[in-house]
């Protein structure tokens, strides 16, 4: 008797965290020492540490939650020393004062478009250089104790040092997180569970009784179990690529469809040349030939044509259908003399 097998390389690892813990729950319950299978399983159980490294998640860290609003200060407090510089530069736009140039140049130099920095290292750094520019110059430090920013350079400041011992305390609380690849937890956990399925093969092989049988069952339900879930989780996942290649497809014959008739709309007119009306043909009196009437529309030449050879049969005495005399006369002899038999 061999039990079923399980996708080891399709499970994820809360997966086989969670397929550990029940093959142990599952042993445990038919007693392994009574089956003599208790070397193995202790094997199994001494896995407990790797599997519990599997169940844990590192999410959003706690420290976030709290720089978040400090984040939020932060960015407030040196708009709002931008903005009152700005103003400050504004009233004395006629006067060009050394100490209102410097302190814009400082302000602009440090703290123009922070908020538009990539990282938050950039933005500590530069807050920080404008920080010790103003403890450091006198001159500076003047200027904005005179227009009235030092109370918005102080917020500033204590914003700065509390984002950065909360930034500082996250990235220490993130290093003590054990570091260790997925395979190194799995695979031991795997190994152990195939020795494990391995001795209970044998030992249903070896003993004969209802308990070895009953305990081979449950695992092999177990496994199948597991085995279900996985390709359930594998075949909505190829199905959920398909529909996402499907509507990838669609999109892309809707743009082009729509690019040709982009083109269509685009294309110039053709232009349309006038037609030539045909002249008309003025009657000549002295011709009874083309006599007619002048109000009648033109004529093709193919039926002044027609109508010229009618004239020139009448003229000569021709049938104007069948166009010749003789054959007219004999046919109206033979006609006389069948009449006078009669």
């Amino acid at each position: 008797m061999i039990l079923k097998t399980v996708p080891y390389t399709r499970m994820l690892r809360l997966e086989v965290a969670a397929f550990a813990e029940d093959v142990i729950y599952v042993i445990k319950k038919n007693d392994p020492e009574l089956l003599n299978i208790d070397k193995v399983y202790n094997l199994l159980v001494a896995q407990q540490p790797n599997i519990n490294l599997l169940t844990e998640e590192y999410g959003s860290h706690p420290v976030t939650q709290l720089i978040i609003p400090v984040r939020r200060k932060f960015i407030r407090y040196v708009r709002s020393i931008v903005y009152r510089m700005g103003l400050v530069v504004f009233e004395d736009a006629s006067n060009f004062s050394t100490d209102v140039l410097e302190a814009q140049a400082v302000t602009k130099d440090y703290l123009y478009r922070l908020d538009r920095c990539r990282s938050e290292r950039e933005r500590i750094g530069r807050v920080t250089g404008f920080l010790q520019t103003i403890d450091d110059n006198t001159e500076i430090n003047a200027a904005f104790t005179k227009f009235q920013l030092m109370g918005d350079v102080e917020l500033l400041r204590n914003a700065h040092s509390t984002l950065k011992s909360l930034l500082s305390r996250r990235m220490q609380s993130i290093s003590e997180n054990p570091h260790i690849n997925m395979r190194e937890l799995t695979g031991p956990v795997i190994k152990a569970l195939k020795n494990m399925f391995k001795q209970v093969e044998i030992a249903v092989l070896i003993n004969d009784g209802p308990e070895y049988e009953d305990l081979f069952y449950q695992l092999d339900q177990t496994i199948v179990d597991f085995r279900n879930m996985v390709n359930r989780r594998l075949l909505y996942n190829k199905r959920k690529r398909e529909a996402k290649k499907a509507i990838e497809k669609l999109e892309k014959a809707e743009a082009e469809e729509s690019v040709k008739g982009n083109k269509v709309d685009t294309i110039e007119p053709v232009k349309t040349t006038e037609v030539e009306k045909p002249e008309e043909i003025v009657p000549d009196e002295s011709d009874p030939k083309t006599t007619a009437d002048v109000s009648a529309p033109p004529v093709s030449n193919k039926k002044i044509e027609k109508k010229e050879n009618i004239a020139d049969n009448v003229e000569s005495g021709l049938n104007p259908k069948r166009g010749d005399p003789t054959l007219s006369d004999k046919s109206s002899t033979t006609n006389k003399n069948n009449n006078k038999s009669n």
